[in-house]
């Protein structure tokens, strides 16, 4: 039967209320190896009990007997990988380490590292504009299932721990489109399993993502190389081309000759470019700068907000906008001049109005 306890505390210290509701299904304590098996009347849960297979599916009324079958052994494969449209997500285990990579269609955001201690990644899967993982990790002497809200440009809020286990083989996770289900048991206790409503993990972003076609240009505030705080606002009503760069990322100055071609070939036609730099030492951006002879304007930004506001993880990383500041074309990478996307781009955005 289905059964709601409620609120349950968040386990990670400190951290807010999850609203997890449980739905154990009727087993005998000792039931151990849960496994969602894949069953086309809904979410299946297999387990073994008294040395024999049991299996049962959760439907609107609650838990109805499923016919049992041997129990899937355990995917010990150490990488997960999920799409959806353009987008997908990897995450894997290497050392201990959680890395957890997105990637909005040929273009790669950086590896990033969500847990130091974990064991094996459970699932992934992409919901909209972003990414959740379950993965377990080591906790004292139990190993902990936790599930996390990724974005490109990084995590989305602290991770959820939904429950202890003994060993690596005691959890099992099936994503939902609204919430996903996670199994697990433990030695003289019966099976447990709870749904975590997927708006309950991380945080979820208010709009479209920066980096989707059709998004609006984000309200990024940032000093100038001459100090003095500007808003990309300002260049609205105009065709805006906004690179992310920095000093240190040599692709990054690599490029900057072909942003230079483009800016003398389409700035005379209308095109406004303006460059963020990530670099901790605005110094070091005012002598390549100067260097280069770069004729746009270039904003500082050390904090790396940039990166939060336009949804990506990496640079260099270009952003065209049309005169109302809606996104029309985007590359997470290094740019080529003459790429036919971006020039139709560019000669629509030029076009008068």
């Amino acid at each position: 039967m289905i059964r709601l306890v409620g609120l349950l505390a968040a386990l990670l210290a400190g951290g807010p209320a999850v609203a997890i509701e449980r739905l154990d299904p009727p087993a005998a304590p000792g039931a151990s190896t849960p496994r969602w098996l894949n069953e086309p009347a809904g979410p299946t849960l297999g387990w073994t009990e008294d040395g024999g297979a049991r299996a049962s599916t959760l439907t609107p009324q609650g838990w109805t007997p499923a016919a049992a079958r041997a129990i899937p052994a355990t995917i010990r494969t150490d990488v997960r990988r999920a799409e959806a449209g353009t987008r997908a997500i990897q995450a894997r285990v290497s050392k201990g380490f959680l890395v957890v990579q997105m990637a909005l269609g040929a273009a790669a955001g950086a590896p990033q590292i969500l847990d130091r201690r974990a064991v094996r990644a459970l699932g992934v899967a992409m919901k909209g504009d972003a990414g959740f993982v379950a993965w377990l990790t080591r906790d004292a002497d139990e190993v902990a299932v936790r599930l996390a809200r990724q974005g490109p440009e990084g995590p989305r809020g602290a991770p959820r721990h939904v429950a202890s286990v003994p060993d690596v083989d005691a959890a099992a996770v099936l994503f939902g489109a609204e919430s996903v289900l996670v199994a697990w048991s433990a030695p003289g206790k019966p099976l447990a399993v709870a749904r975590v409503p997927l708006v309950e993990i991380g945080e979820a972003r208010d709009g479209p993502p920066p980096s989707d076609l059709g998004a609006p240009l984000p309200a990024l505030s940032a000093p100038d190389l001459d100090g003095n705080t500007r808003a990309l606002a300002e260049w609205k009503g105009r065709p805006l081309l906004v690179n992310l760069w920095a000093t240190w990322c040599l692709p990054c100055v690599r490029e900057l000759p072909d942003l230079a071609a483009l800016h003398a070939t389409w700035a005379p036609r209308g095109l406004q470019m303006v460059g963020v730099a990530l670099d901790d030492d605005v110094g070091e951006v005012e002598a390549l700068v100067a260097r280069a002879k770069l004729p746009w304007t270039v904003l500082h930004d050390a904090s790396g907000d940039t990166l939060r506001q336009f949804a990506v993880a990496q640079v260099p990383a270009t952003f065209l906008y049309d005169r109302a500041g809606t996104l029309v074309w985007f590359r997470g990478d290094v740019l080529r001049p003459d790429d036919p996307a971006l020039v139709e781009a560019l000669r629509a955005v030029t076009a008068a109005p």
